[in-house]
């Protein structure tokens, strides 16, 4: 992808600045900062399922987000997954009973 962006600006005359929250990006900074994650990272089967979604809420949030707001989202979503995995096993409960 790369290759194709730059192909593309050298050879069609696209010209202007890249901008990262608001400023001129300096690439040397840029490239210190960040760095490219792949989606079947080796570590995700050692992690909680809250440390993924700690690590998707660092990702997703504002960057103005505190860490204790953060947890405390996932903490929520959590809890909310865990009611509806509840209440659909009581409906499954309730129907195998009621096929009897």
């Amino acid at each position: 992808m790369k290759s194709v962006f730059f192909y593309v600006t050298r050879t069609m005359g696209v010209t202007g600045a890249l901008h990262t929250n608001g400023e001129v990006r300096d690439n040397r900074v840029f490239h210190k900062l960040s760095c490219y994650i792949t989606q079947e990272d080796l570590i995700q089967p050692l992690l909680t399922v809250q440390e993924i979604m700690l690590v998707a809420a660092r990702l997703k949030l504002p960057s103005h987000t505190s860490e204790k707001h953060r947890l405390d989202t996932v903490i929520v979503i959590i809890i909310i997954i865990i009611i509806i995995i509840i209440i659909i096993i009581i409906i499954i409960i309730i129907i195998i009973k009621y096929q009897n």
